[in-house]
């Protein structure tokens, strides 16, 4: 019957199916009894035990007397061979003789070792003619086996060190054998340089005829030096042998003889030989002087022959020594009668390595007639691939996963090792072979691809791949490399990648270069001559053709030696040499005349060719040195001189004549003859050309690639079929056609589309139309304005006739848009050119574009413009009102005409602010615009406003021309003027007001109206004259207007203050009645100088620290004070200059003088300074500083109309600019939450001495801030709702944090954090910090572990989304070194 197995069939004899059964159920019992014994040491209820004691026996001998047929033996580990009974013979042999047949010998493991008790001696163990015995996973050291029918050996291993035969049938003469089985058995040979027999299995030709004798899936290793398996590892007789799946190893350094895997010999006593050799793996490790893998012959010693009948499938002969090995044959037929015949049939094997001259199977004596070989069609020569290039050398005789000995028919395999072929391998150039995740090192692993492969590159540099289709390989391969690191680098003279009959294929990532040459080949043209009336065309006297052939002298001048040309551009390469010229010998051969051609190197002169070519009876009837002469690299011809010797060119000849020159071309990729191939992502560079279209090759395509900076050219055509490019770089003026083929060019393209305002259109439909309107495609626009990229649209098509761009009426193509409820369709053209094209449109819609729709102007100096144009050309034209709202501004035009010539010229309006005297808030106006005419699309169309903001020049205000006066009771009056500073809305009233009786004004109201606002009123000052003797006096005229004008009612009017000097004098007492005498006042040193003025009477002070200058005389001492009030001032000694510290704060300053004499007259004087001093310098304690509630609300802001700016009125009452809005909102939720006061009233208010707003109450300083308030240098960092103190510069700078991170903060705002641990440490960092190391882009928070506070664990951020969502800081990560480390937590 017969079985399959991996889809190979089995042929097993009926007789042995039970045998089989019993073996597989020994095999059973055998893993199933230790399990319910305890192991087969205790196995005594499955049969007899052997073992050094505590069993049934303690030899195998006894428990073979003991045995009866179908017992079990079974010899465990304790065994000891050399208790047996061994019988010393006559050769020096020992021997033991079972009794009974039908027994089986099971040994627990191959390490119970029988026989071998010696290294020296043989051991035999014969069971003669007990049939039916069956010996199982032993190891036989030097041990012969002689067996009989029906026996079993399985499952052992043979060591041998001698002589010994391994197993050997009963050869008793006539006595036939039959159902022996020898399977999976291990046969070791190591017995050194003995020459003696080695043969391991042997079936005797003298018994009887042998049947169903199966000798399968064994293992014969002739390892050792000078071991070569002479005269066979197995000899077999006549009968029918069954040899499969086995390894023969053969010796690795043979000597003494042939060494032979099997001899079959046919005899008179066995009978006609049936063998079926299939699936076994014959191995020869080294060169000798014989090698045979099955040796055929007949009988020895007289005994006769008899028919062989041979099939052998799927075996490997293969000699690892050399290809071509001399003397290593793998079927050797030595057949010494003719009476008897043989057949062997041959198939599906495969031969490697062996001798080729007799194809491998070797016939003698009268085999070559009486002996039939027929050959099957599916023979394979090519390597087998074993894996020898791993480390593991157990699988030595397996063959790789890529073998072509895999799989050959259907799913069979060649040779004994079995396995699925596969079908993707990796190429490694630097990595090491396992035949799993490297298959090889090199593309020499594609000499052995099959059809459907698939071959990865990794990253490397590898040779040129050549792949030629045969039957096995018609395609459908694929090539897929790293990229642009994987590359192709082409040897010398090779091309890169040769496609040869190849189909549906795919190359892919890799890049291939410098297929290129050096070398330079050399053509002649056909060239025969007409000389004296003779044409020298004839050749047939000395073998060539009749007639038309031009001779070329090869070597020497025999007919064997001539090249005939019949046509131009015959290769003549070969014959170039160095510079040696070519000479032209006109001849005559039995009176024909030929054209004869004679490298220089070969015969130098015409003496020398005569005498060479006499023996073809050939004579010269001109000689013409040097006809081309060579020069190293180009050969000439010397038409002149053929000219002037009366030569002509024969017929329609071309003439000159030339051997021309040509660099050798090679290709980056070539393919013949292959069609539906595909070539993506693939770069070609520096070869002769980039890539080459052969014969017939059709219907590749080449996508994404890029071919440039080839030598001759990007691309050659010299094929017939079509073949496509699709969005590949080439140039097309590197690009050659020698045939009809063609090249169809595809690109893909998108669009970019804007409106007029450059911003992207989004949902636009655009299609990409040919000329000939054959292409066509449509794609939408996303957000960005850009569509996807069409798909490859037929650009143009290449051919002999044209490369350019235009070729085949495709392009230009047009790239249109289409029209929107918004937009106007728009379109442009341009040649689809290049890879990845992007065209670019601008859709316009029906309106009118203005440059801006906002305008600030200021009155009496600023003006401003806009610009005006129409979008699209109107059909008619276009007027455009304008109008203002107000009169505050005026327009330099109110009409603009737009035609449909200048509708795409901008227009532009200046407006300018009408300027008048009226205090009046920033307005806001309205230009408003009217479109008219034009079409249906401009008619009424909407214009946007434009709004003007009119900043206004003029601030109502009172100006007094002198604050101090000084007049004399009876004398001098004093004037000031008093004048409004804009034009009132209504009329003014301003009430003065004299402090006492002192002095008098000459008027107590002065009315301003908008007529005569701006004329000054003088108001005269008096003394009042009394006869008091007084001290001088002031008096105080105050101001207060009332007006329905809220810029003027009750707006802030500076006093004027008068200094009264008393004109009456006191008597004084002298003798009797006594008189009175004078006070005396101080009064003016230099009429010429003001009596006080502060620092010389500048303008502006930079420091508190002035000097006060007097200049008086009659002064005896002085008291000085910043208010009027002189609380707690003494009189000081009066000096012309004194130093004096002006009160803290920029801004107005005030000092007052009491000047007074030795007779006690005082006066009053006063002076003020504008101050302009850096905060840190205003350190002078504030003294005598009036104490009026503050005139604006505190923790608000406020603004005046004549400014944008926005102050903050402190609880200090000064005030603060706001410099960002950002700063605002975190102490305000909006603008309208600004109040709007007078300048005047906002003036008034100091400015505070810290220059800018910290961070308000509302402000979210975010996760890990950094913060201080202004009045502490304490330094927090913010995590969560705690603050932590850094308590100094180094623990700050150590644990990395920046300065430029602090953020100056109002009080309130770090009020709301609760205080957390201070910052002492610098060996780690605060719970809650985000971190990140140096070399990594991770971020993470620290936090105290879960299971343990006092340690920190670090969590990863996993994602930007939930950096975001935790409300952390991208400015506030600290960078740490990698030795500050944090066990990992959970990730955020």
């Amino acid at each position: 019957m017969s079985f399959k197995l991996k889809g190979r069939s089995y042929n097993i004899p009926v007789e042995n199916i039970y045998l089989t059964i019993i073996i597989l159920c020994l095999g059973f019992f055998s893993l199933w009894l230790p399990t319910l014994y305890g192991g087969v040491e205790d196995a005594r209820a499955a049969g007899l035990t052997v073992c050094a004691s505590g069993c049934d026996h303690t030899t195998i001998l006894a428990a073979a007397g003991a045995a009866s047929s179908g017992d079990t033996v079974f010899i465990q580990s304790t065994y000891n061979s050399s208790t047996e009974s061994w019988e010393l013979g006559e050769g020096g042999e020992y021997s033991i003789a079972f009794p009974g047949p039908g027994v089986t010998y099971i040994c627990s493991s191959t390490d119970v070792e029988i026989g071998g008790v010696t290294s020296t001696a043989a051991y035999k163990i014969r069971m003669d003619e007990r049939s039916s015995t069956t010996f199982q996973n032993c190891t036989f050291n030097n041990t012969e086996l002689t067996i009989a029918s029906s026996t079993v050996i399985t499952g052992n291993v043979f060591n041998r060190t001698t002589s010994t035969l391994a197993i050997v049938d009963a050869s008793n003469a006539g006595f036939n054998q039959s159902n022996i089985t020898v399977t999976n058995n291990i046969f070791n040979d190591d017995w050194g340089s003995n020459t003696s027999s080695q043969v391991m299995i042997q079936f005797n030709e003298l018994a009887g005829p042998h049947s169903n004798i199966v000798i399968s899936s064994n293992t014969f290793n002739y390892e050792a030096d000078g071991v070569s398996a002479d005269p066979g590892a197995i000899v077999i007789p006549g009968g029918s042998f069954t040899i499969q799946g086995n390894y023969f190893k053969l010796g690795s350094n043979p000597v003494g003889g042939d060494s032979i895997a099997i001899i079959a010999e046919p005899s008179t006593a066995s009978g006609a030989l049936s063998l079926n050799l299939l699936h076994n793996t014959f191995w020869v490790q080294s060169q000798a002087t014989f090698f045979t893998m099955l040796s055929l012959g007949g009988g020895n010693d007289g005994v006769g022959y008899q028919n062989a009948d041979v099939t052998s499938t799927y075996n490997i002969f293969y000699s690892e020594h050399v290809v071509s090995d001399p003397g290593v044959k793998g079927v050797s037929v030595e057949w010494n009668t003719s009476t008897f015949s043989g057949t062997l049939y041959e198939d599906y094997n495969g031969w490697y390595g062996l001798d080729s001259s007799d194809d491998y199977i070797q016939l003698s004596g009268d085999a070559t007639s009486s002996f039939a070989i027929t050959f099957g069609d599916n023979t394979l020569t090519s390597d087998p691939n074993f894996k020898k290039l791993d480390v593991d050398t157990a699988n030595d005789m397996e063959i790789a996963p890529f073998s072509q000995y895999l799989d050959v028919n259907v799913s069979e395999d060649i040779g004994a090792y079995s396995a699925a072929r596969g079908t993707s391998f990796n190429i490694d150039d630097d990595g090491a072979v396992d035949y799993s995740t490297v298959h090889a090192t090199s593309t020499d692993l594609l000499d052995f691809a099959k059809t459907g492969d698939t071959f990865t590159f990794a990253a490397g540099s590898y040779r040129s791949v050549n792949l030629t289709g045969s039957p096995a390989l018609t395609g459908n391969l694929t090539l897929n490399g790293a990229g642009a690191t994987t590359i192709i680098e082409t040897p010398a003279n090779q091309t890169g990648m040769y496609l040869i009959n190849i189909n549906t294929s795919t190359i892919s990532n890799m890049v291939v270069q410098n297929a290129s040459s050096s070398a330079t080949t050399y053509a002649i043209s056909h060239a025969m001559y007409t000389y004296d009336g003779s044409d020298y065309i004839d050749t047939g006297n000395i073998g060539g053709p009749p007639s038309a052939a031009m001779v070329l002298l090869d070597a020497a001048c025999g007919g064997s030696d001539f090249i005939y040309v019949t046509a131009d551009d015959v290769d003549v390469t070969s014959l170039v040499s160095g510079t040696d010229d070519w000479h032209l010998a006109l001849s005559d051969v039995g009176g024909e005349s030929v054209t004869v051609i004679v490298p220089n190197q070969l015969v130098t002169s015409s003496a020398d060719f005569a005498s060479a070519c006499s023996g073809v009876g050939l004579t010269v009837d001109l000689w013409v040195t040097s006809t081309f002469s060579n020069d190293g690299s180009e050969l000439t011809y010397d038409a002149a001189t053929l000219s002037g010797l009366g030569v002509t060119m024969y017929g329609a000849l071309e003439d000159p004549a030339y051997i021309e020159s040509d660099a050798t071309e090679y290709y980056g990729i070539r393919l013949d003859g292959s069609s539906n191939n595909t070539i993506e992502n693939v770069t070609s560079t520096n070869n002769t050309h980039g890539i080459h279209f052969k014969t017939t090759s059709a219907n590749n395509t080449v996508s994404s690639s890029v071919f440039t900076a080839n030598i001759l050219s990007d691309i050659y055509v010299k094929n017939s079929g079509t073949n496509n490019f699709k969005n590949t770089s080439f140039s097309t003026a590197s690009t050659t056609f020698e045939g009809d083929g063609l090249i169809n060019v595809y690109e893909r393209a998108r669009a970019y589309v804007t409106n007029s305002s450059t911003s992207a259109v989004s949902g636009v439909g655009v299609t990409f139309t040919s000329a000939d309107e054959s292409v066509t495609e449509t794609v939408t626009t996303t957000a960005t304005g850009y569509t996807s990229y069409t798909d490859h649209l037929l650009a143009w098509t290449m051919s002999s006739s044209s490369v350019a761009v235009t070729n085949g009426g495709y392009n230009p193509f047009t790239v249109a848009s289409a029209a929107s409820s918004t937009y106007y369709a728009t379109s442009t053209s341009s040649n689809l050119s290049s890879v990845n094209q992007t065209f670019s449109l601008v859709m316009l819609n029906a309106g009118i574009t203005q440059s801006t729709t906002t305008l600030a102007v200021t009155e009496g100096s600023t003006t401003s413009s806009y610009t005006m144009v129409l979008n699209t050309q109107p059909t008619n034209s276009v007027v455009i009102t304008l109008a203002t709202s107000t009169a505050d501004i005026s327009l330099s035009t109110t009409t603009l005409t737009f035609t449909t010539a200048n509708w795409d010229t901008a227009q532009t309006v200046t407006v300018t602010a009408v300027d008048d005297s009226l205090d009046e808030d920033s307005e806001s106006v309205t230009i408003s615009h009217i479109a008219s005419g034009g079409d249906g699309n401009y008619d009424g169309i909407s214009i946007s406003d434009v709004t003007v903001t009119v900043t206004d020049d003029d601030t109502a205000g009172v100006t007094i021309s002198d604050i101090t006066m000084s007049v004399t009771e009876g004398g001098s009056t004093d004037n000031y003027t008093a004048v409004l500073a804009s034009e009132p809305t209504d009329n003014v009233t301003i009430a003065l007001l004299a402090s006492g009786a002192d002095a008098s004004i000459s008027t107590s109201s002065i009315i301003f109206t908008s007529a005569n606002w701006n004329t000054p009123v003088t108001v005269t000052v008096t003394a009042t004259d009394d006869s008091t003797v007084e001290l001088s006096e002031t008096v105080t005229i105050t101001h207060t207007a009332t007006s329905d004008d809220t810029n003027y009612d009750a707006i802030s009017i500076s006093d004027v203050v008068a200094t009264v000097t008393d004109d009456d004098v006191a008597a004084s007492s002298s003798g009797g009645g006594g008189t009175y005498s004078n006070i005396t006042y101080p009064s003016k040193m230099n009429e010429d100088s003001k009596d006080f003025v502060i620092n010389s009477d500048v303008q502006e002070a930079s420091s508190l620290e002035v000097t006060l200058n007097f200049n008086f005389k009659n002064a005896e001492k002085v008291a000085i004070s910043n208010s009027k009030s002189f609380d707690s001032v003494e009189y000081q000694d009066y000096e012309d200059a004194k130093d004096w510290t002006l009160d803290s704060g920029n801004g107005t300053k005030y000092v007052y003088a009491k000047i007074r004499s030795a007779s006690g007259g005082t006066i009053l004087v006063s002076d003020n300074i504008e101050l302009n001093v850096p905060v840190q310098e205003q350190t002078a304690p504030i003294t005598d500083v009036d104490t009026d509630i503050c005139s604006l609300t505190q923790k608000q802001s406020y603004k005046h109309s004549q400014s944008t700016s926005v102050y903050y009125i402190t609880e200090d009452c000064t005030k603060r600019a706001f410099k960002r809005s950002d700063v605002f909102f975190t102490y305000f939720d909006s603008w309208d939450d600004v109040m709007t006061t007078t300048k005047t009233k906002l003036d008034s208010i100091t400015d505070d001495t810290l220059g800018f707003m910290p961070y308000g109450p509302k402000y979210d300083p975010k996760y890990g801030a950094l913060v201080k308030i202004v009045t502490d240098p304490k330094v927090y960092l913010l995590l969560g709702t705690e603050k932590y103190w850094i308590t100094s510069e180094t623990v700050f700078t150590t644990l990395n944090y920046a300065w430029n991170w602090i953020e100056d903060v109002a009080t309130g705002l770090l009020d709301k954090y609760t205080v957390g641990s201070e910052i002492t440490y610098t060996n780690h960092h605060p719970n809650y910090t985000l971190i990140k190391y140096e070399d990594s882009s991770k971020v993470y928070r620290l936090e105290p572990d879960p299971e343990d506070a006092n340690t920190q664990v670090k969590r990863w951020i996993t994602d930007e989304p939930t950096f975001e969502s935790l409300n952390f800081r991208w400015d506030r990560i600290v960078t740490i070194d990698n030795t500050e480390g944090y066990p990992d937590g959970e990730d955020l």
